[in-house]
């Protein structure tokens, strides 16, 4: 007996040990077992085409693969929702069922398909690619783990998954589908037109707008070629690519009223290798939707709703979007600047090759004579011209005037004409063989706007208005261009001693050579002299009297600077006249070494004036109407000051 079972065991063993090394060897899984945990098996490896209907409403929902874009076919064509798409291929490719039972058992068990929701069923589902379509029932949540019955594409198996199927194919159209309108990325387009519909209800050729990209510089081929505001371009058609639609009608039935048979506006975006054109028609007057445009895409019939909350630049966009800078040219590198005024002598401004300017003035007697310029006072000028901006919306009057409205506008005489030459384009790194010109005439002011004026460059047939307090400044006096160093310290100098004198009553207000003056008290005035430049200049004659306040006053001060020459005594190194103290930013000087008058800037002005002021204090009496007590230290002798005052 013994036997037998050491037999019997040893057989059962043999068994085991054959399906273990041979049938399913080192525990080895059956591709079979992994693909059964899958109800769909093969067909959820490669899909291309999903569809899912209701049986009670009949509403079907198409998805499909065009190309490598999911596409929505039904109940509209529209871009799909590519990540709503992706979460349902995922839910059918890793979707695992719990339990599996045949449908030809349930009449063992007494039951059928209606119990488990599969007849009719709740839901349909099909998926695939090409003629390989699995076709899928849907039924109910199960009673116990809120899982889902489904019905096998050959209905021969009930199978038991989780409900995460159903709830991904439920959803709705305004969430399967993208609510982008253009596909295109902002950095793609090359080029972008715009149509808009004149008051005939024609788009005629004079209202295309057509603006192209050349090395990340936008530019306007229609209706005029000119420089278009990037930046602006950029912000719009941002705006443009980020339109959304607020509602996609279903039923697209052409309607009249929809506006679409002649599009208010249409935009056509192109990239290198694709092209979109939206149509937008009529407004709705009312109603929820009040406010929002029909619209539709040109290769698709699907209509839907918008909202154009920047209708007013698309409306306007030859002036909105063009760059409204009136020089082509770069003029920080400018190399001559020649401004007339009427029929006057030009004024030329040269730069030289050390980066220096010289002034040049034609004269009938002497020729030509030449100064040292001012390279603030000429790169002021030249950014002012930089910033020459046509008024915004209405300064672009006329891109193909007559000869009678350039008359009209005072440009075939200008009132000034201003040649400016460079070798660099505005925008552009690259240096040209051979520096350009552009001639800025100025003309008449605008009849309708005293405050703005006609302006031109010659070689363009556009006239702008620019506003007049831009060009308020410019001005062919050579006194405003010429150096406006007034004193510089020699080199290897210092300041020996510094002299102000009061010249009503020739009273000394500060002597530094005195023991009790130490020049260190005044450090701040004495580095502010040593290198003192006019903010402008009045005259190039030493003026006895000066207008201060609507009236002429003479010279209040007398300020004189010695510097050390090796020998006994310093010698005097500058004379310079100042006029009353305002309190003001406006403080008046006369140099008796150059013989020029000229206005102080600012930093010189509160230096001398905290100076001046400082010399004299006067103390308030404890009492009202007390007698004043003065308190003035002996270092500083109050022998012939008097208060400075203000006129």
């Amino acid at each position: 007996m013994r036997l037998k079972v050491t037999v019997m065991l040893m057989i059962i063993l043999m068994g085991l040990l054959l399906y273990i090394f041979y049938i399913d060897p080192w525990g080895k899984t059956s591709p079979d077992i992994e693909e059964g945990r899958n109800p769909f098996g093969e067909a959820a490896a490669d899909i291309e085409y999903i569809s899912f209907r209701n049986p009670s409403t009949n509403a079907t929902t198409t998805i499909e693969k065009q190309g490598k874009q999911w596409m929505l076919t039904q109940p509209f064509l529209w871009p799909a929702n590519e990540f709503a798409v992706n979460r349902i291929l995922t839910q059918i490719r890793f979707l695992d069922k719990k339990i599996s039972f045949r449908v030809d058992s349930l009449n063992v068990a007494e039951t059928n398909l209606t119990e488990y929701g599969l007849e009719p069923a709740q839901l349909h589902l099909e998926f695939g690619k090409g003629d390989k379509i699995e076709s899928i029932d849907i039924g109910k949540i199960t009673d116990i783990g809120d899982n889902l019955y489904i019905l096998s594409s050959d209905k021969e198996f009930i199978h038991v998954v989780d409900r995460s199927l159903r709830d991904n194919i439920a959803l709705t159209h305004s969430e399967l589908r993208d609510n982008r309108i253009f596909l295109s990325g902002i950095f793609e387009v090359t080029s972008w037109n715009l149509a808009i519909k004149d008051g005939s209800g024609q788009q005629i050729s004079s209202s295309r707008t057509r603006l192209t990209k050349t090395d990340g510089q936008w530019n306007f081929e229609t209706p005029i070629r000119a420089r278009a505001d990037s930046p602006t371009v950029n912000t719009t058609l941002n705006q443009i690519l980020s339109l959304e639609t607020a509602e996609v009608l279903a039923d697209s039935t052409p309607n009249i009223d929809f506006g679409l048979q002649s599009p208010d506006y249409s935009i056509t975006i192109q990239t290198e290798s694709s092209r979109e054109v939206l149509d937008i028609g009529a407004k709705i007057k009312d109603g929820p939707n009040q406010g929002l445009r029909y619209a539709k895409m040109e290769k698709r019939p699907t209509l839907f709703l918008i909202d154009l909350d920047f209708e007013n630049i698309i409306a306007n966009a030859q002036t909105k979007l063009r760059d409204r800078h009136i020089f082509d040219l770069d003029l920080t590198a400018t190399t001559s600047v020649v401004i007339q005024r009427g029929e006057n002598e030009p004024l030329t401004l040269q730069r030289l090759e050390t980066g220096e300017w010289e002034v040049l003035i034609r004269d009938a007697d002497q020729g030509i004579t030449s100064s040292k310029g001012d390279k603030r006072a000429i790169e002021a000028t030249l950014e002012t011209l930089s910033n020459l901006m046509a008024v915004p919306d209405t300064g672009f009057i006329n891109d193909a005037p007559s000869a009678a409205d350039i008359e009209r506008e005072g440009l075939k005489t200008p009132r000034y004409t201003i040649n400016v030459t460079s070798p660099k384009i505005l925008g552009k790194d690259v240096t040209l063989a051979v520096p350009k010109t552009e001639t800025l005439l100025i003309g008449n002011r605008n009849p309708e706007a005293t405050k703005e004026r006609a302006i031109k460059i010659e070689q363009k047939a556009s006239i702008f208005y620019a506003y007049d307090d831009m060009l308020s400044s410019l001005d062919d006096d050579p006194i405003l261009y010429q150096n406006h160093s007034i004193y510089q310290l020699p080199a290897s100098s210092q300041i020996s001693y510094i002299t102000i004198e009061k010249l009503s009553d020739q009273s000394v207000l500060l002597d530094t050579s005195l023991p009790e003056e130490p020049i260190e008290r005044y450090t701040a005035f004495s580095q502010e002299i040593e290198n003192i430049r006019a903010k402008s200049f009045v005259s190039n004659s030493l003026l006895s009297s000066v207008n201060i306040g609507d009236r002429l006053r003479p010279w209040a001060y007398k300020l004189s600077i010695y510097i050390p020459t090796g020998g006994n005594m310093p010698v005097q190194s500058l004379q310079l006249l100042i006029s009353e103290i305002t309190g003001g930013p406006l403080l008046m000087g006369g140099s008796i070494n150059s013989n020029q008058t000229f206005r102080f800037e600012q930093p010189f002005i509160d230096a001398f004036t905290a100076l001046v002021f400082d010399r004299v204090r006067i103390v308030t009496p404890s009492q009202p109407f007390a007698p004043l007590e003065e308190d003035i230290p002996a270092e500083e002798p109050a022998v012939g000051i008097e208060t400075p005052t203000t006129p």
